[in-house]
């Protein structure tokens, strides 16, 4: 680092020419360097003989702290494993190495390239990096107790370095230049994984993620999703902008209940076969489907009391005696649904389309009609 160089000098010009030829003969100029770098108030005292981006990263450490005085800026980072600095303009960060302290690490926002002084701070266990201009993530292989990593919308390619962090539970990388996926296959810890918007082909390095509960694969290349049929706790699978024909695999999630394939070569016919095997999956474990595609689905003499399901499409669904005291049922489709014998009380119909639907002997005490009138209950 060029301000380490440069604070060493200004060191030695503080030294009497007697004295350099006695400190010179008991400690090397290394050893002195090293231990300025890790002291934040050497480095701040002696910040205007440091590089203009080494003294940008210092005052903007002095102005977080919210004061002028270095040693009183150390202690306050001292006191706090944490540290935010996003969106500061800062491109070195030579100054960080001073606090190895650190488990957060907020750095989104900045322009940064050069990841080095974050080698020495092996305490980190949430890195934020978004936003930068970083394409080598050499120095983060030395960060083993990492749990949280994002480094969206950066340089991306290689990921040989994370292949160490196997401490690692989410870690996000979108829109980067990433191609190869398999350094991440040793990564079994992840429950949470991005990486959308890059240029992914062949996802054989997911197969083994088995904890994965939420992935992100959008805006890429992929044709063959096979592998992803694995992945047996994923909630929520985003493959949105692919190339994907071919969606039978996902029947085998049983616990997906968020499915986005927008954008893909899937037939109408695979895909909502396979969007309402999911959809249902979500109903049932939450009670909310707003937008869902239900269309002919049979929920015949289904308990369905204070479902959400504003905007769901339900075209030609049967819900025939089925129960739905209290569900919202806003803006949804129920053209052509059999609805003959279901308990609508106090069900919000607004604005919802019941065209050609059957609603002989439905039940709709206080239930709000699609004009927004409420239908009062016979005493």
């Amino acid at each position: 680092m060029r301000y380490f160089q440069e604070l060493w000098l200004a060191w030695l010009g503080t030294i009497s020419v007697g004295v350099v030829s006695v400190v010179s003969s008991m400690v090397l100029p290394g050893a002195i360097a090293e231990e300025s770098v890790a002291n934040f108030t050497n480095l701040c005292l002696q910040r205007e003989r440091l590089d203009a981006e080494s003294q940008h990263a210092i005052n903007v450490l002095l102005e977080k702290a919210k004061t002028s005085d270095c040693g009183e800026a150390d202690r306050f980072f001292l006191s706090s494993p944490y540290l935010t600095l996003n969106d500061a303009n800062l491109s070195d960060i030579g100054i960080l190495s001073s606090f190895p302290h650190l488990t957060k690490l907020f750095l989104g926002g900045n322009q940064i390239e050069d990841l080095t002084p974050l080698a020495t701070l092996s305490n980190l266990q949430t890195l934020s990096l978004n936003d930068n201009l970083i394409s080598d993530l050499t120095p983060l292989s030395q960060l083993v107790n990492l749990k949280k990593l994002l480094i969206d919308r950066n340089r991306v390619r290689d990921l040989t370095p994370l292949s160490n962090s196997i401490a690692l539970e989410d870690l996000s990388l979108e829109s980067n230049e990433i191609q190869n996926l398999q350094p991440l296959t040793i990564l079994v810890n992840l429950t949470h994984l991005t990486l959308a918007g890059n240029q992914i082909e062949d996802v054989r390095s997911l197969s083994g993620l088995v904890r994965l509960q939420t992935l992100s694969l959008d805006s890429n290349k992929i044709s063959d999703i096979e592998p992803l049929s694995a992945l047996v706790q994923l909630e929520s699978l985003n493959l949105t902008a692919n190339q994907i024909v071919e969606i039978h695999p996902l029947i085998e999630l049983t616990q997906l209940v968020e499915l986005n394939l927008e954008n893909n070569l899937i037939s109408e016919e695979n895909r909502l076969e396979v969007e309402r095997s999911v959809n249902l999956k979500k109903l049932q474990n939450t009670n909310i489907c707003k937008a869902c595609n239900f269309v002919g689905v049979d929920f015949s003499n289904s308990d369905l009391i204070g479902v959400y399901l504003e905007g769901a499409n339900l075209a030609g669904a049967n819900l025939e005696n089925a129960d739905l005291v209290g569900a919202n049922l806003e803006n949804a489709n129920l053209s052509g649904a059999n609805l003959a014998g279901a308990d609508l009380t106090s069900a919000v119909l607004k604005n919802a389309n019941l065209e050609g639907a059957n609603l002989k002997e439905a039940y709709l005490c206080n239930a709000i009609l699609p004009d927004g009138n409420s239908v009062e209950c016979s005493p």
